[in-house]
């Protein structure tokens, strides 16, 4: 069991090794502590994975997990905060906030795994097809386990982006 912690705590790990602007090495380590680079959190929404990770730093400019590469930002541009959900412990869904050196604007980026390859999309796809990714995620819950959800050990966390507008909730 302890193995299987390491490999999992080495995923997460390489999902926010992601290579500097400076001279592309590995560029700081996990951890929650004041001064790091960037603070990963895993858990579970709607029964997937999620793995999130804020970083402190405008050094990441990709992210990378399990050895490929997710996302690429062009010169001056560099990852604030990202989501990856996974589907069977592999990654399916990417959003990320992106913000750009010298200006005070951010952008939330939508790529999902396409085959082999990594794709652009928008919220609206997004959004589908991580309900069907949830969909998908309780199904096979249901049929493939006889766990239920109350016996199972899962931390559900809200995520709210502050950049997202919530003008939509109110009705006035």
């Amino acid at each position: 069991m302890d193995i299987l912690a390491f490999i999992y705590i080495l995923c997460v790990f390489r999902l926010c090794t992601c290579a500097g602007s400076q001279n592309g090495r590995l560029n700081g380590s996990s951890g929650p502590s004041t001064g790091q680079p960037f603070e990963t959190e895993q858990y579970t929404e709607d029964d997937v994975k999620v793995v999130k990770c804020k970083f402190s730093t405008d050094e990441f400019n990709a992210l990378n997990y399990a050895g490929e590469s997710i996302w690429e930002g062009k010169t001056g541009e560099y990852c604030t905060l990202s989501r990856l959900y996974l589907d069977d412990n592999k990654a399916k869904l990417l959003v990320a906030t992106i913000k750009k050196k010298n200006k005070n604007t951010s952008t939330t980026i939508y790529r999902y795994k396409n085959g082999n390859r990594w794709v652009d999309s928008d919220k609206d796809t997004h959004d589908r097809q991580l309900t069907d990714l949830k969909e998908k995620a309780a199904g096979n819950l249901s049929a493939g386990s006889s766990r239920s959800r109350s016996n199972r050990n899962i931390r559900d966390v809200a995520v709210n982006d502050d950049d997202e507008d919530e003008d939509d909730d109110n009705d006035n």
